[in-house]
């Protein structure tokens, strides 16, 4: 019963901005105040609970979002793509995992969005429909064949413990 409401909520709120132009993007969100390099990767992980947000494609594998750093502020870079890829309006929050190629940045939802395992179809009004929905994952019951990009398992779980790490503290 509770699954008819709540597939009754989505497609309603689906229709109402299904039909609505694109939203401009938002005011850059971001808490990083450290340098971050203006080469390589740069990837937005999503930590939530006891696992990680991942996009996903309608019959592809998750993974991350990210651009490349070159260019100027690539924080905000990212920040803009994560709206136009997902219609949410995350926040860039801490500098998490870092190596010559690769800065992975722990990026927070609002406190009301709350994504399962089973995932959560994104707003049709997104400026683009690469990704269809987005999964919670616990990055250490993935494997490499998991992911689409499977070289980032690592970095992630490394993140993942940084971030838990920065975030849990005992006084």
């Amino acid at each position: 019963m509770i699954y008819r409401v709540l597939l009754s909520i989505i497609l309603g709120v689906s229709a109402l901005f299904g039909c609505t132009d694109p939203l401009d993007s938002p005011i850059c969100r971001n808490n990083i105040t450290s340098e971050v390099p203006d080469s390589g990767q740069l990837v937005c992980m999503i930590p939530q609970q006891q696992a990680i947000i991942l996009v996903q494609q309608k019959h592809g594998l998750p993974t991350t979002l990210g651009v490349s750093a070159e260019g100027s502020d690539g924080l905000c870079k990212l920040h803009r793509y994560a709206w136009e890829k997902t219609g949410i309006n995350i926040e860039v929050n801490q500098l998490l995992f870092q190596t010559p190629q690769l800065t992975i940045v722990s990026c927070l939802l609002s406190n009301d969005i709350h994504i399962s395992e089973r995932g959560l179809a994104l707003p049709a009004w997104r400026t683009s429909d690469k990704y269809e929905y987005m999964v919670a994952k616990n990055p250490y019951l993935l494997t490499r064949n998991d992911l689409k990009n499977p070289e980032m398992l690592i970095p992630l779980r490394e993140a993942y413990v940084a971030h838990f790490n920065k975030n849990h503290k005992e006084d």
